[in-house]
Formats: C-alpha cells, structure tokens, sequence
C-alpha cells in the first residue's frame, strides 16, 4: 500500500488538494482520518462527508474497530476503501506519529507564504468573535514547519509544496507532485468532484457545493483575505517565519 500523507497547518489548502490526490489512477482520500475515532471539543463526530451518518463504507462497525485496535491504521483504512493507494490530510505530527509511529509514507507539506497564512487565521478567529494575535500565530507558523524541514524524517519522500502556486497553474502542479513521488499523471484528477469520495474532516464539503454552484469546486488562485495596514506590517517585519518560508521556497 502506497500512502501519501500532506502535512501542514489549518488554512493550507490541503482539503483540496486531497480530493485530486485521491481522484489519481488507484488511489482514494480518506481526508482527516483521526476524526474517525475523535470527536470535536464540543463533542460531536465527523461523518463521510459524501454519505454523512448512513456511510456503507465508513460505517460504524470500522470505526469501532479502529479505536479498539488503532495499529495499521492507514492500512486498514486503504483496505476498507479496496484501494492500494491511499491519501490522507491529518497534518500535523502529533496526529500523523500518533496514527503511524513508524513514518512509513511519501509526504506533501503545504504551506503558504506566511502573510496569506496569517490572513487566513484572522478571518478565522474574527467570524469566530475572537481577536487574532499575529505574533503569537507567526510563532507558531514558525516552529510547525522549522519542524518539517529539519526535524521530521519519514520512510518515504518528503516533498514541499506551495500552495498558492499550485493553484495558479494546477496542471504544472500535479505534474511536478505525480513526477516526484513516481506516480501515474491523469490531469482528469484536477475534476475531483466528479469521483464519490469517502472522506473525513476537511473546511467545506465539496458535495454541498456540488449541489448549490458546482463553479464552486474549480481549483482558482487563491483568496486575499482583508487585513489591517498594522498587522500586514507586524507579518511583514517577522524575520522567522520569513526565514523559513524562504527555506520551505528553496527546497
């Protein structure tokens, strides 16, 4: 089994990205897959976001078992989808050591220039009624992906995308990932909407979309949330996160 696990913080485009990934010849998404046996801080569960509660696939009697015996998670998972290849978005290393000890998968991190990133977070935190704290934030941006460049080794490949110039030119983009990580290149992947995925997780339902305005789902450049002249400044004077971006850039 060939698993493909994307890492990187909330905000980086990975729901997307792991819609095409799991739309290539023989592989499938399972999204975040931890939501399978987690559940949100307010206590509620995350079902297939294709089949909801009712899954066939993704049925209760699987997830039970996962939590009762989580070893070989992500294989388990591939066999219950009937796929060799599997993807996955639960990103970060506390959740991927957690599922998987051993490391034993090809990794894409994703990440964004660390001013997008922010921007992201703060019309996050505000729909939220919550103000954003930037600094801290740029910390954290900081140190989450420092680790992934000098201090995350994993059995397979690791590969470093950027997100915002992956979906300025999604074909450029998909060929790069398919030639790094020696996979089979089917440009129809980039029409993810069109296979029924049984995923988790994620920060939309693709199919919901599908339903209301499919124009919705094409892959286009990415959104410039609005943000104060102050803040912009604070991000833009950060030389850490600025440094590793430059870092994540080179690689």
């Amino acid at each position: 089994m060939k698993h493909i696990a994307l890492g990187g913080m909330s905000f980086c485009g990975s729901t997307v990205l792991s819609y095409i990934l799991g739309s290539l010849p023989g592989f499938c998404n399972i999204g975040e897959s931890h939501w399978l046996t987690d559940r949100t801080k307010t206590g509620e569960r995350i079902f297939c976001a294709h089949c909801g509660p009712t899954c066939k696939v993704l049925h209760e009697e699987f997830r039970a078992s996962l939590l009762e015996n989580p070893s070989n998670w992500y294989g388990k998972i591939a066999e219950r989808l009937n796929t060799e290849g599997l993807v996955s978005s639960d990103k970060a290393p506390v959740l991927l050591d957690r599922l998987d000890p051993q490391r034993n998968y090809d990794m894409i991190v994703l990440y964004k220039p660390p001013e997008l990133h922010s921007r992201s977070y703060a019309r996050f935190m505000r729909r939220n009624g919550v103000e954003p704290e930037i600094g801290k934030y740029l910390n954290q941006w900081t140190n989450f992906y420092g680790r992934y460049l000098d201090n995350f080794e994993i059995v397979g490949t690791k590969l470093f995308v950027d997100t915002e110039k992956f979906y300025r030119d999604p074909e450029q983009g998909l060929d790069r990932v398919c030639d790094q990580l020696n996979l089979e290149v089917d440009s129809d992947a980039l029409i993810y909407w069109r296979k029924h995925h049984h995923a988790v997780g994620g920060n939309f339902n693709p199919y919901s979309l599908l339903l209301s305005d499919p124009q919705k789902l094409a892959i286009v450049p990415l959104e410039i949330h609005p943000i104060e002249e102050e803040l912009l400044a604070q991000i833009t004077a950060d030389q850490p996160s600025r440094a590793v971006y430059e870092a994540l850039s080179r690689t």
